[in-house]
């Protein structure tokens, strides 16, 4: 098992930033009438736009899961062990300018063809949270995505650490007002979650 920690906002990096223009550069291009809604405009993108958006995130992402996937095949490696399955915990601690169900869909992605020692992309947060659609409490994720060489005996123990992860949680700052396990681990709410971006107070 394989912890990484993003802390992180890669929107902030000239990278993102440079290839955003060159999507708003592309849009103008493709339609010269189009404006955002505060400028008068419909503000909706083109289908193509979401998904080129989206693959800015891609080297970031893809430099994580690499370096995962080497340690943790150097760890099977040095103990010799074959047999054990390899398990990414990713704990998102400051990224939030991509919805937490892009992240899994664009992680997920690049595991299908890449990154073959591991076994379980485990997405989290600790200290940020989730909001909602349709609802007023806000959540903590656990989302854990499973390659095809995942064992069933892999997905019932993170399926099982879940609970008690979230019971941990509960011993060390307080109980929650609402059972956020299951808000979090329940794939209907994935794709109606967005990141709470709390105010800069510095």
């Amino acid at each position: 098992m394989e912890l990484k920690e993003v802390q992180t906002e890669f929107w902030n990096t000239s990278a993102i930033r440079n290839g955003f223009e060159a999507l708003l550069a592309r849009l103008a291009k493709e339609d010269p009438a189009w404006r955002p809604a505060l400028l008068g405009g419909s503000g909706e993108y083109p289908n193509w736009f979401r998904t080129e958006f989206i693959r800015l995130f891609r080297p970031p992402i893809s430099r994580i899961l690499k370096k995962a996937n080497r340690q943790i095949r150097e760890t099977k490696g040095h103990f010799k062990i074959s047999a054990a399955k390899g398990v990414l915990v990713l704990v998102n601690d400051g990224f939030t300018s991509l919805e937490p169900h892009y992240v899994r869909a664009l992680a997920s992605n690049l595991l299908g063809t890449s990154y073959t020692s591991i076994d379980c992309f485990l997405y989290l947060t600790v200290n940020r949270y989730v909001e909602i659609a349709d609802s007023d409490i806000a959540g903590l994720l656990w989302m854990p995505t499973y390659s095809d060489r995942a064992s069933d005996s892999l997905v019932s123990f993170i399926d099982d650490l879940g609970p008690k992860w979230f019971n941990f949680l509960e011993q060390r700052v307080g109980p929650f007002s609402a059972p956020l396990t299951k808000i979090s681990q329940d794939d209907g709410f994935a794709p109606r979650m967005r990141a709470i971006v709390l105010p800069n107070t510095t």
